[in-house]
């Protein structure tokens, strides 16, 4: 039987104690709290600024969209489990995106400009080193770039090259067993 580890993680700036077996890997990554406050403390702003006048459509539809986009998108979980990694966007889990560690030819630990290279955070496409490249991220600047055995679409780009962002890129490398 495996033996257990503890590993530390980090949720919205405070440290949480994950039990998983050595060879998983287990990471969630938030949007930034304060950005999160912002929209939430503006979309209630606007409730109580027309509370004394009607909603029009338009901006009942703009107070859910501004209300539920970050639960949609405002956490990114990446395991590696039973022999695939996964990443799943939302609190809901809505967008979930799985790669069978079988498909994963190299795995490289790399720093990248998310502005600068893909145009911001999220569900991204763009270049990355001179080569088309997809990539997953929520925040930051590491992670770990995947060269897979075939291509596959994640936004318009179809492409081998898939970049994940997360915090220990060490502990995912690990985890994948591939090192470049």
């Amino acid at each position: 039987m495996p033996r257990r580890v503890r590993l530390a993680g980090i949720h919205n700036g405070m440290r949480r104690m994950e039990e998983i077996i050595p060879g998983q890997f287990k990471e969630e990554i938030y949007l930034f709290p304060k950005v999160l406050l912002v929209i939430l403390l503006a979309a209630g702003g606007f409730f109580l600024w027309n509370s004394i006048r009607h909603f029009s459509l338009s901006e009942v539809f703009f107070i859910l969209i501004v209300f539920f986009i970050p639960f949609l998108f405002g956490k990114m979980a990446v395991t590696v489990l039973n022999g695939e990694l996964r990443v799943r966007f939302g609190y809901f889990r809505l967008i979930n995106f799985i790669f069978p560690l079988s498909d994963i030819l190299t795995a490289e630990e790399v720093s990248f400009g998310p502005i600068r290279d893909f145009g911001g955070w999220g569900i991204r496409c763009g270049r990355f080193r001179g080569k088309p490249a997809n990539c997953l991220t929520m925040r930051g600047n590491k992670g770990v770039l995947l060269v897979l055995r075939r291509a596959v679409r994640i936004c318009f780009l179809r492409t081998d090259n898939i970049l994940i962002g997360v915090r220990d890129p060490g502990a995912l490398l690990r985890a994948l067993g591939k090192r470049k």
